[in-house]
């Protein structure tokens, strides 16, 4: 059963976005720093210089790998790791998408990549080995040592990781993808019709995140910084690796971003050819070079990107929802980009060159595609007599223009 088309909710009478638990407008609405952006919502800074880390216990969910840590400062993190065989893909992915996702306005966890060795974690009198259905025993050394010659190490002897600091707050699971949360009073948006919830695909397209599911969502009963007597849920994103073309190359499907895992449509327009249609993921490639996934340009469709397995409140998003994105985004300068790109620590520069360089190339071709269809007009105000606004086509040079004119009509 399909929805009726409906206009998004949860928006202003200027049919902006406001500050919310859901969105916290930045980069939209105001000039950062170069600086700000690299850094995202790292306040702390790294944990690198606070070893040995304690082993608390294995990772909880997933297949990968991972163990929850607590640097010498008392902070807790999830150490994650990449496929032994797609060394920096998945850390390197999780960190742009986390910075320009928070950037862009949606909480996120602190993420931060680390290098560091076997012998900077050592195990407590209370560690744990987590195991299936919520059992668990206390973790050896044995158990340490099983699980580190499992990924990947460097000649030098170092492991590359990912920490994802724990979020403030007391964790209550993540947010359905439609209706509301039983438990939440000041849930009152269905979420399908939230234009923050909805509208995340224009930038999940750009970032190519194909990986969106409620276990990839986080609520979080929070306290109030200016007041500690009332409390609410902050709704975050969170596990950002397999975005930018990641889950592509770890599983050998270049089709991510184009079809679904299961895409009815495409097999049906491949079976009356017997295979001779030409997909429009064919072209794609990318260059063999450590850390990049299957993310390019040329093959970059922003009206038909889809998520691997289908996300429902993206079908419910318009022109409209995808426009917002859009006047977001497209105020990421190249040199915000480029920053962010070198958060991720890439080991081999070109991973750097590429990667940035292909995101400044989707961020013109989708806010481009979104602006003619609809009236990029924005940044409406009043100036003694005259009413102004930007043309959002001309403030970005997104528009063709011979003689360099453009004529109006109100």
């Amino acid at each position: 059963e399909f929805n009726e088309p409906r206009r998004a909710q949860g928006v202003n009478s200027l049919d902006e976005v406001p500050d919310s638990t859901w969105f916290i407008n930045r980069v939209g609405v105001r000039d950062m720093t170069v600086q700000e952006v690299r850094l995202g919502p790292s306040r702390d800074g790294s944990p690198e210089a606070h070893v040995p880390w304690m082993v608390r216990s294995t990772k909880v969910g997933g297949a990968s790998i991972g163990f929850i840590i607590k640097d010498q400062r008392g902070i807790k993190y999830i150490l994650k790791f990449d496929p032994p065989s797609f060394p920096e893909v998945e850390t390197g992915a999780d960190i742009i998408t986390q910075r320009l996702l928070w950037a862009s306005g949606f909480n996120t966890p602190e993420d931060t990549i680390v290098y560091f060795r076997p012998e900077d974690l050592v195990i407590g009198p209370k560690s744990l080995v987590k195991l299936r259905h919520s059992k668990e025993r206390p973790m050896t050394q044995s158990d340490l040592e099983e699980s580190l010659v499992k990924i990947h190490i460097n000649p030098d002897g170092r492991i590359r990781g990912l920490v994802s600091r724990f979020v403030s707050g007391i964790p209550v699971g993540g947010y359905p993808y439609e209706g509301l949360r039983g438990d939440d009073v000041n849930d009152r948006i269905p979420h399908e019709l939230r234009r923050d919830v909805r509208g995340q695909s224009g930038f999940f397209s750009w970032l190519q995140h194909t990986d969106l599911r409620e276990d990839n969502t986080l609520d979080a009963w929070s306290e109030d910084p200016k007041d500690p007597s009332r409390h609410y849920l902050m709704h975050y994103l969170i596990d950002f690796g397999k975005s930018m073309g990641s889950m592509g190359i770890i599983e050998a499907r270049k089709q991510i971003g184009h079809s679904h895992a299961t895409d009815l449509k495409h097999m049906l327009l491949t079976l009356p050819t017997l295979g001779l249609w030409k997909r429009p993921w064919e072209d794609r490639s990318r260059p063999d070079v450590v850390g990049v996934g299957m993310i390019d340009s040329k093959t970059y469709s922003p009206g038909t990107f889809v998520t691997n397995l289908p996300y429902f409140p993206f079908y419910d998003a318009d022109r409209f929802d995808h426009f917002w994105a859009a006047k977001i985004f497209v105020r990421f300068s190249p040199e915000q980009i480029r920053a962010v790109v070198e958060e991720a620590r890439y080991t081999d520069p070109r991973a750097t060159e590429y990667l940035a360089k292909i995101l400044v190339e989707r961020l013109r071709i989708a806010a481009k595609y979104w602006f003619e269809r609809v009236n990029p007009l924005d940044g409406f105000r009043v100036d003694g007599t005259q009413l102004c606004m930007d043309d959002l086509m001309r403030k970005y040079r997104l528009r063709d223009e011979a003689d360099g004119t453009s004529s109006y009509e109100a």
